[in-house]
């Protein structure tokens, strides 16, 4: 009596898991969970009040950098991910004949399994497991209940949001330093990538030279920088600069170069980095645009020339039959050296810019910017905007 209870209650049970599949059409059961990483995503930036102007002064006492950012907070969303094997149980009438075999079949099994046991030969536990496993999903199937094959799901779970203030460079804008006299002198300058704009004094004096206006002048009217923002004034620092200051700014902006008689005829730049901090992403990045800016090549990095050759010989692969066609090409090879160096010590720093004409080792044009200990980016804007210069004078003289 007590037997035929228990197999009651089974087939009760067992009508109830089907009474379930049955109305939620598909069950999802997990049987394992397997870690992932925990990521983070982006969602989302919003710009917050106006944007924001910072002016820094470069270690020479000679210009000024101004950067140009926007605030923005952005919305941050750390997911936590996990694989899971996952089997589904559903409704299917065609898998009860195999049911109907199946179910009773798993009887003689644990018939077979207990006699065993009798005769001292446990099985092992991987067995009991799998014949346990056999019979709920045959039985199953008697009620017209299917089991999938176990699937790998990928699943993320977001377990926090906030936002995070940052900002990003503006480019829709510009800087102007300005002479406010007799007349108005302005120097106009567009923002980089960045969002940044590097002036210098010595353009200033320029300006009022070809305006006529003499140094001694300066005193007459008011200086200031200005940042704008498409056609609004975000911020104006006025300047005090005097005749003497102009004067030795037209001097000191002058760098240190060869004749052109003694640079070679086609100009063909390699940069060569050494001993600049990790701070600097792309230390050779603005000093690669100036030298494409004016028309001069540059010799491709070692990786580069590789991809390169690569592509070409991909090009040429089978356009030809003849054995002694010609090969991928031939390198120009370069005839200066452009060597950026810095040296940085506990209370100053010193970035050096040589070129170097690499045939005879002569020194065509050197530029040296001290600053302070921790003014780096400083030195790096004085020496780019000095290489500019060299650059100018250059074209000009061919």
């Amino acid at each position: 009596m007590l037997h035929t209870q228990k197999w009651y209650a089974i087939l009760c049970y067992l009508l109830l898991c089907g009474l379930l599949v049955s109305q939620t059409s598909c069950l999802k059961v997990t049987d394992r969970i397997l870690p992932g990483p925990s990521l983070r995503h982006e969602t989302g930036v919003t710009s917050q009040g106006p944007p924001h102007a910072a002016l820094q002064f470069h270690p020479d006492s000679q210009g000024w950098t101004v950067r140009i950012t926007q605030p923005v907070n952005r919305g941050i969303q750390f997911v936590e991910s996990q694989h899971e094997e996952r089997h589904y149980y559903y409704w299917n009438p065609l898998v009860l004949p195999v049911g109907l075999f199946a179910c009773p079949s798993s009887v003689w099994g644990w018939a077979w399994m207990a006699a065993f046991s009798v005769l001292g030969a446990e099985p092992h536990v991987e067995q009991r497991h799998a014949l346990l496993d056999f019979t709920w999903t045959s039985c199953l199937m008697v009620l017209m209940i299917a089991r999938s094959d176990p699937k790998m799901a990928d699943v993320e779970t977001v377990i926090k949001q906030r936002s995070e203030p940052d900002s990003r460079p503006v480019t829709d804008g510009r800087v102007t330093l300005s002479w406010h006299g007799s007349r108005e002198v302005l120097v106009s300058y567009p923002l980089d990538p960045e969002g940044r704009a590097l002036i210098r004094i010595a353009h200033l004096a320029t300006a009022l030279r070809q305006e006529g206006v003499p140094f001694s002048a300066a005193s007459q009217g008011t200086i200031d920088v200005a940042a704008w923002h498409q056609d609004r004034v975000l911020q104006r620092w006025p300047l005090a600069l005097t005749a003497e200051q102009l004067e030795a700014a037209a001097r000191l902006e002058v760098p240190v170069v060869a004749p052109r008689t003694r640079w070679p005829r086609s100009l063909v730049f390699r940069i060569v980095i050494q001993n600049v901090p990790k701070a600097f992403l792309n230390p050779e990045g603005l000093f690669l645009r100036l030298l494409v800016q004016h028309g001069i090549a540059v010799m491709a990095s070692d990786e580069q020339q590789t991809l390169v050759r690569r592509e070409i010989e991909q090009n040429l692969q089978e356009i030809v039959e003849d054995d002694g066609a010609a090969g991928p090409g031939h390198w120009r090879a370069a005839n200066v050296l452009l060597l950026l160096g810095a040296h940085q010590s506990a209370d100053s720093a010193r970035l050096t810019v040589s070129c170097l004409k690499i045939r005879t080792r002569e020194v065509l044009a050197m530029i040296d910017v001290a600053a302070g200990p921790d003014d780096m980016q400083g030195a790096y804007d004085v020496a780019v905007m000095r290489f500019r210069e060299i650059l100018r004078l250059s074209s000009s003289s061919q």
